[in-house]
């Protein structure tokens, strides 16, 4: 049974909006009963008084409570052990319910629930068509295609975030292959000579095209799991659009980005039928205006499983901080989820759960001071109503890149082999490291020796 408890906040015919309990744990009488809410965030607590994020999270958890079910609902909740997890969603139907830093919910004791393991707090989104949710199926490796083209802002820090993440992913057994598009001159340059000269496998690095059409041709050829933008993302005029910059837009220096990417458009392109997640670390990436839902909520409605968004504009250092904490998480909660299958099967992932080491980490930057800095709580996840499930695949990795595995395995240990024997054990293990995306069982030990364990010795 599912731990999931989720309030939906829905139009309504005499109010802004209103609430009700549509999924929890439990059954509780007049669960699905609305009731008036106030979604005008003009009453809520201001940011500039002190100790605000406290009081403005404890506010919505006293608004909420209004209605019998929720607070029971959420009365039973926090009263979970430690090692238990009870996700907490909010289905938002209402525009100006987005607004709402739900994140922040703080119970009458100071707690911030979201910075507690035990309840993970995300958002759900959908749509009034019917989506056909096809249960997607793993062969590694995991593809990420990532777009780092932020016009005015260095992308060194986010490329250096995202390839500490995926080296980490690969060291703890999830192979994983990037594809990243830059549009600057200087990253594309250390990229190429990280790959060239420095052992990086497993990244290809190409500058940014400059038509849409290249753009969608790219999605549907690498057929990414998770799409990944570092760029400026706009809502004005009605229209939700991710502005990116090319290697030109650079040299030129220009006022803007000149590849103009409108949420709707991507969610249609065809290469995105297969993704699991999209990443919007941009200014405004979860933001919504008084008539336009957000982009992140836009992207799930749509039928992507999975959409990160930020509720404010926010700075460099915290998307960067953001990118290092987050991608570990999920690289970690998808390996360990498999883990627990055999070929074949299907498992279920939580995503909701992935969003509390960023938002530590947020806080950590940020003073450890989470009731005056509310930078922890900017970033939101949109979720699909439907479990996500994901099978893995009979054949395990796939067959072409098994093969090419394999020869980069050889071609490793062949270089082992023909070092003298009183090498350095680290010089072997630079050597090793150029394999570190692969499977512990395709690796030679320090030696260059395959065995039917795997691993060096």
């Amino acid at each position: 049974m599912s731990n999931r408890t989720i309030v939906a906040i829905e139009p309504s015919f005499d109010a802004a909006a209103s609430i009700r309990l549509i999924k929890a744990p439990a059954n509780f009488i007049g669960a699905l009963i609305p009731q008036r809410f106030d979604c005008d965030t003009a009453q809520m607590p201001a940011w500039s008084q002190p100790n605000a994020v406290t009081a403005y999270g404890q506010e919505i958890f006293t608004r909420l409570k209004t209605h019998p079910a929720i607070r029971s609902a959420l009365d039973t909740a926090l009263l979970a052990p430690t090692g238990q997890v009870r996700p907490l969603y909010f289905k938002v139907d209402v525009n100006d319910a987005e607004r709402i830093c739900w994140e922040t919910l703080c119970d009458d004791h100071g707690q911030f629930l979201a910075l507690d393991r035990r309840w993970p707090i995300a958002r759900m989104a959908d749509s009034v068509a019917d989506r056909q949710w096809i249960e997607p199926e793993f062969s590694p490796p995991l593809r990420i295609l990532a777009f780092i083209a932020a016009l005015g802002i260095d992308g060194l820090p986010e490329w250096e975030s995202l390839r500490k993440a995926v080296d980490k992913g690969r060291k703890d057994g999830l192979p994983i292959e990037a594809k990243i598009f830059v549009g600057e001159k200087l990253l594309l340059d250390a990229i190429r000579n990280e790959i060239m000269n420095q052992g990086l496998t497993g990244v290809q690095v190409d500058p940014l095209p400059d038509r849409t059409m290249e753009i969608e041709e790219a999605l549907e050829a690498f057929a990414p799991h998770i799409v990944h933008f570092f760029c400026h993302g706009s809502t004005a005029h009605g229209v939700s659009e991710l502005e990116l910059a090319t290697l030109l837009d650079n040299l030129q220096q220009n006022a803007a980005g000149s590849i103009r990417l409108e949420v709707d458009q991507l969610a249609g392109m065809p290469g995105m039928g297969r993704v699991w997640m999209v990443t919007l670390n941009c200014c405004e990436g979860g933001r919504p205006t008084s008539d336009l839902h957000s982009m992140a909520h836009s992207l799930v409605a749509s039928g992507i499983p999975a959409a990160v968004g930020s509720l404010e504009p926010i700075d460099a250092g915290d998307a960067h901080e953001f990118c290092v904490s987050f991608y570990p998480a999920v690289f970690d909660r998808l390996q360990k989820q498999l883990k627990t299958i055999q070929s074949g099967q299907t498992v279920e992932v939580e995503w909701a759960e992935t969003l509390r080491p960023p938002r530590t980490g947020l806080c950590q930057k940020h003073r450890n001071d989470p009731g005056n800095f509310r930078q922890w709580a900017l970033p939101v996840l949109y979720l699909r109503p439907e479990l996500f499930r994901v099978k893995k695949a009979d054949g395990g990795i796939d067959p072409r890149i098994l093969e090419q595995m394999k020869a980069r395995a050889e071609m490793v240990a062949k270089a082992l082999q023909s070092l003298p024997p009183e090498t350095p054990k680290a010089a072997r293990d630079q050597l090793l490291a150029i394999l570190a995306d692969l499977p512990e069982a395709l690796r030679p030990d320090r030696n260059g020796n395959f065995s039917t364990t795997g691993g060096s010795t």
